[in-house]
């Protein structure tokens, strides 16, 4: 009996202990989403033109511990980092890219700007960088990261200097207000700054608009979307809406067709964001970029100029001018081929006969040549 109440005693001290000391597992999950990352100091307080406190993004990756970070230095990057759940650690590989700078100007060349830990003022080039996570989802780090610029100088060879260093960091998960396809979609004035590819020939430069962009967004559904009329292009490119990060992504080298390079010979042209996708943030009406996209040209024939960069942008803002299913009045009827919406926003059907729907019962869009109605069907 005696042993008995002893045993129970024991294990009641044991169950007390582990609810006052209860392990909280982070796994990938947890991780994604939107953070400020507020520095411990600087080298060159952002001299340089690199920010020294930004937000950063983080989403789960293709594999089970994968994840895919963006925001370092206020650039939008792509940055491949595994998550160590056993050490409660983001592990980043050294060497990432942060940007690409390109010029067209005649003899200039491009820099590769790169995430490296740095240790007494150098790029630590075989140790990667480490994001200790806490309990709470909290994420910080006491090493130093640097933005190291890589570039090439006639009779040096590549050259290697570091531009800016963080000396460690707190990353604090924020609040992200997610949009619907309502709040999306629509046509936007785009405002960016655009250099031309003087070299390249009249007829490929043709067809890009100049100044600014009138852009044109439409839902797909599932959080998948379409943007055209980058550079003045109407071929729209696919994009896929993360709503835990507050932010659209378009896959680097995404089509926009072909063109004709002199009288016989076509090529192709994609947007390109070189060494990462682009990264739109995405508010209610309102589209930002601070990618550096450029439309390229790769010829068929392998005889002639092969992938030029025709133009490229420094990033934009787009202010929204126009909803994406326009204003419904009652007066209104939608006739002929049609366009079909649900309410909130999301194209169900294109160039349909508005007397030959076949769709569930609710209230739809139409849209056509003759105007928008609401409809009950």
């Amino acid at each position: 009996m005696k042993k008995n109440y002893l045993f129970k005693a024991l294990m009641a001290v044991l169950c007390f202990m582990g609810m006052a000391n209860p392990v909280f597992a982070v796994n990938v999950s947890d991780l994604v989403g939107r953070y400020s990352l507020v520095s411990n100091g600087s080298e060159n307080n952002g001299e340089n033109g690199l920010a020294v406190n930004f937000d950063v993004t983080i989403r789960s990756g293709a594999e089970d511990d994968a994840l895919i970070l963006s925001g370092f230095f206020g650039k939008s990057n792509t940055i491949n980092a595994t998550f160590d759940a056993e050490n409660s650690t983001i592990v980043i590989k050294s060497g990432n890219y942060v940007e690409m700078g390109v010029s067209l100007e005649e003899g200039s060349m491009a820099a590769f700007q790169l995430l490296f830990p740095v240790v007494d003022g150098a790029p630590d080039m075989m140790n990667p960088i480490t994001l200790d996570v806490a309990q709470d989802g909290t994420i910080s780090f006491s090493n130093h990261i640097g933005c190291v610029v890589q570039a090439f100088v006639p009779g040096a060879g590549f050259q290697m200097m570091v531009l800016e260093t963080l000396k460690g960091g707190t990353l604090t998960k924020k609040n992200v207000q997610a949009c619907t396809p309502e709040q999306i979609t629509g046509k936007y004035a785009f405002s960016c700054e655009k250099e031309f590819n003087e070299a390249c020939t009249e007829s490929l430069l043709n067809g890009f608009s100049k100044g600014d962009d009138e852009l044109t967004v439409k839902s797909l559904g599932d959080n998948q979307y379409e943007i055209s009329g980058f550079f003045g292009v109407s071929t729209p490119v696919p994009a896929v809406y993360y709503p835990e990060i507050g932010q659209m992504i378009v896959a680097s080298n995404a089509m926009l067709g072909g063109v004709k390079y002199g009288e016989n010979a076509e090529g192709s042209l994609d947007l390109r964001t070189m060494l990462t996708d682009m990264y739109i943030d995405v508010e209610e009406g309102k589209l930002a970029t601070n990618n550096v996209v450029m439309v390229g040209f790769t010829a068929n024939d392998e005889s002639m100029e092969d992938d030029a960069i025709l133009v490229l942008m420094r990033g934009g803002k787009g202010t929204r001018t126009a909803s994406g299913i326009g204003v419904v009045k009652k007066n209104d009827a939608a006739d002929g081929l049609v366009d079909v919406y649900s309410l909130n926003g999301v194209q169900l059907l294109k160039n349909a006969e508005a007397g030959k729907l076949n769709l569930p019962k609710g209230t739809y869009i139409l849209r056509s040549a003759n105007g928008v109605s609401k409809v009950a069907l």
